[in-house]
């Protein structure tokens, strides 16, 4: 019986050692905790790249900014793929690139925001032609490539949380290029609802009732203080 009783004593001094050292790890000040550098991803066009905003990288530069000011020990590092001009099958490529596949493997988070050229371009190159059968052949070709952007992604990392940015319309009093934006914006929300952790966020709102002289650097991209607004909004779901 004594032995038993040793036994069961260094078991039960074991597990009491066990439960302490968990507790402690587990209460440690936050200060000790080993810093994590997190890891974004954001693929794009002019509007990801910030042109009219270039000091500081439109909504990507104020973004990282903004994250690494408001987390007390982590550290955020955003690389910015926006390419200007480019449509949604640009990004494709940039997907078949060995050097951006790698590093949507090892984010922690993924940014897409595109489809401002490829909306652009059904509208004429102008946002002022408006042709019924263009806009509608276009946006399918967009959607399509949307589903193969998001395939690609998965394939290469099952899990990393996407955050895919809906369009805005640059002429907001324009109210029918505005029913436009939110039928392209409806449809890409439903294109990327069967994908899991992948979370649409509109923009279109943002820019209702604004000053466009407030807000944008030119017909279409945004100044410092437009992609604040685009950034204040990411920021929250991160």
């Amino acid at each position: 019986g004594g032995i038993m009783k040793k036994i069961y004593y260094s078991i039960g001094i074991v597990i009491l050692i066990g439960l302490a050292y968990a507790g402690y790890t587990f209460f440690l000040d936050e200060k000790y905790k080993p810093e994590k550098e997190h890891i974004i991803l954001a693929l794009g066009d002019s509007l990801t790249y910030g042109v009219g905003d270039r000091d500081e990288e439109g909504y990507v530069g104020q973004l990282e900014k903004k994250l690494n000011k408001e987390s007390s020990r982590d550290t955020y590092k955003i690389y910015n793929y926006g390419i200007p001009g480019q449509e949604s099958k640009g990004v494709l490529k940039q997907l078949a690139n060995m050097k951006i596949s790698e590093k949507v493997n090892e984010s922690d988070q993924l940014i897409l925001f595109i489809g401002t050229n490829d909306l652009r371009k059904s509208l004429g190159g102008d946002f002022q032609t408006f042709n019924k059968a263009a806009i509608e052949r276009k946006k399918a070709e967009y959607l399509n490539n949307i589903d193969q952007i998001l395939s690609i992604i998965r394939h290469l990392d099952k899990d990393v949380p996407l955050l895919v940015v809906g369009l805005y319309n640059p002429h907001p009093d324009n109210k029918r290029l505005d029913s436009i934006v939110n039928k392209w914006n409806g449809d890409l929300k439903k294109a990327i609802s069967s994908y899991s952790s992948v979370t649409y966020l509109p923009t279109n709102d943002l820019f209702k009732e604004k000053s466009k002289r407030k807000y944008f650097s030119d017909g279409l991209h945004l100044n410092g203080r437009g992609y604040q607004l685009i950034a204040n909004r990411i920021s929250k779901n991160i």
